[in-house]
């Protein structure tokens, strides 16, 4: 199986960064094949979505064609992941599934 996991930030190592970090690590020898992307910095340095139109679109369209991912698996679309891209999924057929890591939607105080 092939995963491509999609998140806004891989430049620090916080949770969400942990978390994937590890599933590169350990899912391998359980014959998951795991992809991790971030899009580079966008607007203001990641102030504004990283993800904010077509360009970020199509470098998903092109990791898809790569990969020939199983699934397509994001991480916190709410914060600076705009769901604009997954629209590439979509397109392909590949199923998206999300992870929310934290909860700020439904309590803006976390």
């Amino acid at each position: 199986m092939k995963v491509l996991h999609l998140t806004d930030d891989m430049s620090m190592m916080g949770g969400v960064q942990r978390y994937l970090s590890t599933l590169e690590t350990i899912l391998p020898d359980a014959g998951v094949d795991c992809v991790v992307w971030a899009p580079e910095a966008g607007l203001l340095g990641g102030a504004v979505s990283r993800w904010y139109g077509r360009r970020h679109r199509g470098q998903l369209q092109e990791l898809i064609d790569r990969h020939a991912p199983d699934v397509v698996h994001a991480h916190n679309l709410w914060m600076r992941l705009s769901p604009i891209p997954l629209g590439a999924a979509a397109a392909a057929g590949v199923p998206v599934v999300m992870t929310v890591h934290d909860y700020a939607w439904v309590c803006p105080r976390k």
